[in-house]
């Protein structure tokens, strides 16, 4: 019965991407519990030393990411390379990648990145027993020869987002020079050295509502058990972080401001977010390039410890969470900022 339902649900997926069948968006009420709030006030406690230019050598870090062994990945973008370190900030070595901007792992372990143009790269770790310098790397320019038609006229294509969903699909934010280069692609892994592109998500381009998409800057899967994906977006859009959520029924936002506000949705609450990760408790972290600040909000939308500002930070781009510690990619500094996050009930 799990298989059979397994495949329904598939179905579903694919047929609502590719056709677009049944209700769309189905708006589906979603309450907010006691539950979903978590711990009380959290501390943010500056963890030593940096990690930064003098002892790494980063320049123009981007994103900071942390895998399920668990080491720490770096798109030291500067130096056209992906930096692997352990949890105490050992290096484990390096591999050269152009222009890395984003980072994700699926569950063999291997390594997924997106370039400041329109390549993804698969770094093989698994087939390398883990060792990133000696692990090869998988260049997809035009994504699958499938669907070679579909990329290969799109030089100006920026891929600025990658993560992976269940069943080791995943989801690539885009932009690009025309309207409808706003996209969230969604890819799936095929054969063993190549992917298949299923299509753009059905969101509406340059759009300023609930289900648009413009200038996609970030993305992250809410967990490894479900479709639920949160993005954030730099464009001109009044909901510039949306939750989106799916069901059997489809996808739905999971904050939706039809049903209530929400701090995440409070005007000029964000200018350039760039990057968004979530905890355990499923509380959302986005930092704010342009604001030099990371915010909290709660799993339904409600705005907990934020900080930052000039001085805190210089145009951050990436943030990563794992065992109540805060990574941040502070791109303007080089370097990586970890934080102990300290919560009181």
């Amino acid at each position: 019965m799990k298989i059979i339902w397994a495949i329904l649900l598939h179905s579903i997926v694919v047929c609502w991407i590719i056709n677009g069948c049944g209700e769309k968006y189905p708006m589906i009420h979603v309450t907010p519990s006691e539950e979903e709030e978590g711990p009380g006030e959290t501390k943010y406690i500056q963890l030593v030393p940096e990690w930064g230019h003098a002892d790494y050598g980063f320049s123009g870090p981007q994103d900071v990411f942390v895998g399920r062994e668990p080491f720490i990945y770096v798109a030291d973008t500067g130096n056209d390379r992906v930096v692997m370190l352990d949890l105490f900030g050992n290096f484990q070595g390096a591999t050269y990648i152009p222009h890395p901007v984003d980072i994700a792992q699926d569950r063999k372990l291997d390594v997924w990145v997106v370039s400041g143009n329109n390549h993804l790269y698969r770094i093989k770790m698994y087939e390398a027993g883990h060792e990133i310098e000696s692990a090869e790397i998988i260049d997809y320019p035009t994504v699958d020869p499938v669907n070679y038609d579909y990329l290969v006229d799109k030089p100006l294509w920026q891929f600025t987002g990658i993560t992976v969903t269940i069943e080791d699909m995943f989801l690539v934010t885009l932009n690009g020079p025309d309207f409808y280069d706003n996209a969230i692609l969604l890819f799936e892994q095929a054969r063993q050295d190549t992917i298949h592109l299923r299509g753009p998500l059905e969101l509406r381009a340059g759009g300023t509502g609930i289900f648009s998409c413009a200038t996609p800057s970030g993305i992250t899967s809410v967990n490894n058990y479900s479709w639920d994906f949160i993005f954030c977006q730099t464009g001109y859009n009044f909901y510039k972080v949306q939750w989106i959520a799916f069901s059997s029924e489809g996808f739905y936002p999971k904050l939706n401001p039809q049903q209530g506000q929400f701090d995440i949705f409070e005007l000029n609450k964000f200018d350039q977010p760039a990057d968004i990760t979530v905890d355990g408790h499923g509380n959302i972290y986005v930092v704010d390039a342009a604001k030099d600040s990371v915010f909290k909000f709660s799993s339904y939308g409600v705005e907990l410890e934020s900080f930052g500002g000039e001085g805190q930070f210089n145009h951050p781009n990436g943030v990563a969470y794992f065992d109540k510690t805060m990574y941040v990619a502070d791109t303007g500094n080089d370097r990586i900022l970890r934080f102990q996050l300290s919560e009181t009930d």
